[in-house]
């Protein structure tokens, strides 16, 4: 009876530990360990934006960039946005990327268009600290490109959110 009760006792010790391991926040980022972020490229000139809100319970983020110009864009589509920026006692680091695939297609969007989307966050950088962030969206404008290559980015534009306790929100500043 000992022993059924001891074995009882153990396994359920190792259940609690590992639900614990599993449901304890992610370790906050250390500024000695990352990069700092390079700083942005002017906002594009004309009308382009980037707003973001959270969807599906506040587990994720949709974009929306809005073209109000009379150019055309190009980017990444699923959009491999420029990079992830975290902010850390008043500066931008990047944040590392972890290897993982896409489909690596893109998309344009034209005079008056807007193009939504849900970046893969967490597919590339796992669960994220709570903190305020930055996702930087490069662009190209190929107005009138052709079949030029595309070369350095023409703009990168920026949109800030927040994560707080596993949750998304938008932020205002």
């Amino acid at each position: 009876m000992f022993k059924k009760a001891f074995g009882c006792a153990v396994l359920a010790a190792a259940a609690a530990a590992y639900v614990w391991f599993l449901s304890r926040p992610p370790e906050p980022f250390d500024p000695a360990e990352l990069t700092p972020a390079e700083p942005l490229l002017d906002t594009y000139p004309g009308q382009v934006s980037l707003f973001c809100q959270p969807v599906r319970s506040s587990t994720a983020l949709s974009l929306t960039f809005e073209n109000h110009t009379d150019r055309i864009f190009y980017h990444g589509d699923p959009p491999d946005y420029e990079r992830l920026d975290v902010e850390l006692e008043g500066h931008w680091y990047t944040v590392p990327v972890k290897p993982y695939g896409t489909a690596g297609v893109g998309t344009e969007t034209g005079p008056g268009e807007t193009f939504t989307y849900e970046p893969l966050l967490e597919a590339g950088y796992g669960d994220l600290p709570d903190g305020r962030y930055r996702i930087c969206f490069g662009i190209w404008d190929v107005t009138s490109r052709g079949d030029a290559p595309l070369g350095e980015l023409d703009g990168i534009i920026s949109v800030c959110f927040t994560v707080e306790q596993g949750k998304f929100a938008a932020d205002p500043g």
